[in-house]
């Protein structure tokens, strides 16, 4: 794991502690730092997602799909 990816999974965490917490807002700061630290993680994506309107959710969805495509294609082939 590198730092970047390290940083970006306790930036995840913390995404998910404050969604717990019902505080959207620093959810959506730490998601978008985990995104810009780990852009191929496809948890954060999935994060912003969920909180955000039903346009910007779609956008993020199809983000994280990529990515997730992109992991299972050397499976499929």
């Amino acid at each position: 794991m590198t730092p970047d990816n390290t940083t970006a999974n306790q930036a995840i965490q913390t995404a998910y502690k404050a969604l717990q917490n019902g505080d959207n807002l620093t959810a959506r700061r730490w998601a978008e730092r985990a995104a810009q630290l780990a852009p191929t993680l496809e948890e954060p994506w999935l994060i912003l997602a969920a909180i955000a309107n039903p346009r910007a959710s779609l956008a993020y969805l199809e983000q994280a799909q990529k990515l997730i495509q992109a992991v299972n294609a050397p499976e499929l082939a």
